[in-house]
């Protein structure tokens, strides 16, 4: 199975506002009054009242959890199934109407925040560091771009390269690409064992409470491994069938049932047994 058919680099990039400025003179009068040097710190003001990027900042939050979720970590970037486009696309587009919609108030209430802005920061207010209103949109930025992997073959077009230079080049680009596939492997095998890990500890202590949620993260995970074993790997396979076969994954049978409870409990140790270094690491 090849990595350049059935993945895409899928990037989240955010951009906004920042609300903090250096205050060159108040930096300088702590200095003077505290007989500082002039490298010993400096002081920065918010330009606008913390809630006013507030919703931004828990839009960033959540979309770039839901984003890390969906893609596995590579040197290449964020490797998202091919498979899984549609999914992302329409999770990543809830987030951007969020986004606009976000902005679309923070433009509608920026003088008057500003003025508040203004009475807060009194002699330290400066016009100059305020963006117009025209400026905003291109401020705020909320942008999902899925792109191919690079292939050897993108080289052939490519004039003005001479034989050795080609032949270097794929070579690089065979290696990038294998050491993608090997990160991708690893991510997808770390995130298996870290979901089957709590469990295990959950099972294993009598006294915990059997949540939901530490079930399904794991259920959910495994029903999804198959796309995301982007090369295919017969180890991942089999730590999902091993899951599937010897661990019961009803979160009622498991508070209710001490026997399918301590049966799973142990199926689970002997799992992780052979991935203990890898836990480690």
């Amino acid at each position: 199975m090849s990595l350049n058919t059935n993945a895409l680099i899928a990037h989240l990039s955010v951009k906004m506002l920042g609300n903090a400025r250096k205050d060159e003179q108040l930096t300088a009068d702590v200095h003077d009054r505290h007989h500082m040097a002039t490298d010993a710190g400096r002081y920065q003001k918010c330009l606008l009242p913390e809630a006013c990027l507030s919703p931004h900042r828990k839009i960033v939050s959540a979309a770039r959890g839901e984003h890390r979720q969906l893609t596995l970590m590579t040197p290449l970037g964020p490797l998202l199934p091919a498979s899984k486009t549609a999914e992302a696309m329409a999770c990543i587009r809830r987030y951007e109407q969020s986004w606009d919609a976000a902005t679309r108030r923070f433009i509608r209430d920026y003088h008057t925040n500003i003025g508040i802005a203004r009475r807060k920061l009194a002699a330290a207010f400066d016009e100059s560091d305020y963006p117009t209103l025209a400026e905003l949109p291109g401020i705020f930025q909320f942008t999902f771009s899925l792109t191919p992997l690079p292939r050897a073959e993108m080289l052939d077009e490519i004039a003005g390269l001479a034989d050795a230079q080609i032949h270097d080049l794929r070579r690089q680009l065979n290696e990038s690409t294998a050491r993608a596939a090997q990160a991708a492997r690893d991510d997808l095998m770390q995130r298996i064992l870290f979901r089957l890990g709590n469990l295990s500890r959950c099972l294993s202590n009598p006294d915990a409470r059997v949540r939901e949620r530490t079930v399904e993260s794991l259920t959910e995970l495994l029903d999804s491994a198959a796309a995301y074993n982007l090369t295919n790997d017969a180890s991942i396979t089999r730590l999902v069938a091993d899951c599937r076969r010897e661990l019961t994954l009803a979160t009622e049978v498991l508070r209710e049932d001490d026997t399918a409870r301590r049966r799973s409990a142990t199926a689970a140790q002997m799992i992780l047994a052979p991935y203990s270094r890898k836990i480690a690491a």
